[in-house]
């Protein structure tokens, strides 16, 4: 959950703390400038309490938490201009204004996921699937559907990818793996404890680890060595559709194959060339866009 979200809430925060709470979204990114004494001032309490409050939130104290939060609120502040991705479109609209919103709604959550993506974050998985024989694919929700795709193009270049629903069988998999295999865990929320648990399993086992989660702090993304963060703009409950997710993970899985398929551009595409001419042999279309060149 994101920073904001949890200062929103308040669950289990004193007065003193939903005081503090309630400035600091208030000042948003002017923050920036104002020390824990200065907000202390400000709801007429002590520089502890703040300090406290930060602890609370999951950091060691409020220079590091005010470093978190700025970089939200300027994540936050990002894209997004047009549309609400918890409410994209109004029950006035008419069929194509809608069509044209969520068409609006899918360009913002490309360049959202694009913005939270960064070269060391590339490099990393590179490097593992070079020693990789097998990428663990787990979901335990609708989210692994979105993986099949992905399962296929890899698997026409060679590289196994696994898909799994289940916890126990996480469990037992991540116990049993090599450390030439990965698990890539897909989770919203981030705090699932049964994918928690799969999770600090297959570190213990010195076996890499990605996930793509939401942006913010959660539990999988301390867990994983990778951490790919999906557009994180829906609430968990009053949305309309968990569009940002489902389009986020589509897309990162397509920038992991195409990346890998680049490692060996000339020999994946010669091979896999091959073996889809030989398949292709006996379909055939009138439609000239579907029939190769002569």
């Amino acid at each position: 959950m994101i920073i904001e979200e949890r200062l929103k809430l308040q669950e289990e925060f004193s007065d003193v703390e939903k005081a503090i709470a309630n400035y600091i979204l208030e000042r948003g990114e002017k923050l920036k400038n104002e020390s824990a004494r200065y907000v202390a001032k400000q709801v007429y309490t002590s520089p502890s309490s703040v300090t406290r409050l930060c602890q609370r939130l999951g950091f060691d104290g409020y220079p590091d938490f005010r470093e978190a939060y700025l970089e939200e609120v300027a994540y936050l502040c990002s894209h997004f201009q047009r549309i609400d991705a918890n409410r994209p479109f109004e029950r006035k609209d008419s069929p194509l204004r809608v069509a044209n919103k969520i068409s609006a709604l899918y360009d913002e959550i490309v360049d959202d996921t694009l913005s939270l993506i960064t070269v060391d974050q590339m490099q990393a998985v590179m490097k593992v699937f070079e020693v990789c024989k097998c990428v663990h694919v787990m979901s335990l929700g609708s989210h692994a559907y979105l993986a099949y795709p992905f399962r296929e193009k890899m698997m026409k270049i060679g590289m196994q990818v696994d898909i799994n629903q289940h916890a126990d069988i996480g469990y037992y998999q991540a116990g049993i793996a090599g450390k030439d295999e990965v698990f890539l865990f897909i989770s919203y929320s981030g705090e699932l404890d049964s994918m928690i648990r799969v999770a600090e399993k297959a570190k213990s086992g010195g076996i890499p680890t990605i996930c793509f989660t939401s942006y913010g702090q959660n539990q999988l993304a301390s867990v994983c060595d990778i951490v790919f963060y999906v557009s994180t703009r829906e609430r968990l409950i009053t949305n309309i559709g968990t569009y940002g997710v489902y389009v986020s993970v589509l897309y990162l899985f397509d920038i992991l194959y195409s990346c890998w398929f680049n490692r060996n551009h000339e020999k994946n595409l010669a091979k896999k060339t091959e073996i889809d001419a030989e398949y292709q042999k006996k379909r055939h279309s009138q439609n000239p866009i579907l029939m190769e060149e002569q």
